[in-house]
């Protein structure tokens, strides 16, 4: 990795963090957030191990793939044929080199967008209360699109992808689900007291809506 994108991911890496740290203050959240970078912290020097023991059976393999994709039979090349030959072992090479260095970048980016997105979920599930306590009589049904909505944007994923992203990293945060959590914001901040029978039944009502948006 160059000095130049080495800075650039340090920088982006500094200003997500600062960002998330307004939202995820709580022990629960720091103690989560130290989970999940220490869990990929671990994945990325695993493979980079692996990566380094393996690159010579892993550039043979690549090889073979290239030489078989090429319609070879066997390792046996062709002899050059007025200055040219079907399979230039050389060039086959130097594409199986790539091909490993190229397959390890792809694995070390996927590391890096899932340790992306499990952060942003919890940061994003931490965006509901705000919303409620502070907005103007919204309710979770709203807040939850909503937030569910701009995670899915940063993510450039369904938004219902977004929102499992959130109510699974709540979950293992809190120990609760989201949804139980958001209604019971919105009872004490928006919702006046009613008689226990309408409370469940509109309780009841709301968790079908719930699951239909999830």
């Amino acid at each position: 990795m160059s000095s130049i994108t080495e800075d650039l991911k340090r920088t982006f890496d500094l200003a997500s963090f600062r960002q998330r740290a307004k939202n995820l203050t709580r022990p629960a959240d720091l103690e989560k957030m130290s989970e999940i970078t220490k869990r990929y912290e671990r994945e990325v020097n695993k493979q980079e191990k692996l990566y380094k023991r393996d690159y010579k059976t892993r550039v043979e393999k690549a090889l073979q793939a290239r030489i078989d994709k090429a319609g070879a039979k066997n390792l046996t090349l062709k002899h050059r044929l007025f200055g040219s030959d079907n399979f230039d072992k050389s060039a086959l090479t130097r594409q199986a080199h790539r091909d490993v260095q190229h397959d390890h970048s792809r694995r070390m980016s996927q590391l890096a967008s899932g340790e992306t997105r499990e952060l942003d979920a919890l940061d994003y599930a931490r965006m509901i209360e705000p919303l409620i306590r502070d907005g103007n009589t919204m309710p979770f049904y709203r807040a939850y699109d909503y937030v569910g909505g701009a995670l899915s944007e940063k993510l450039n994923i369904t938004e219902t992808g977004a929102k499992e992203l959130m109510t699974t990293a709540y979950r293992e945060t809190e120990g609760r689900e989201l949804y139980e959590f958001g209604k019971a914001l919105e009872k004490k901040f928006i919702v006046p007291d009613r008689e226990p029978e309408q409370q469940a039944r509109e309780m009841k009502r709301d968790q079908a809506q719930f699951r239909k948006r999830a």
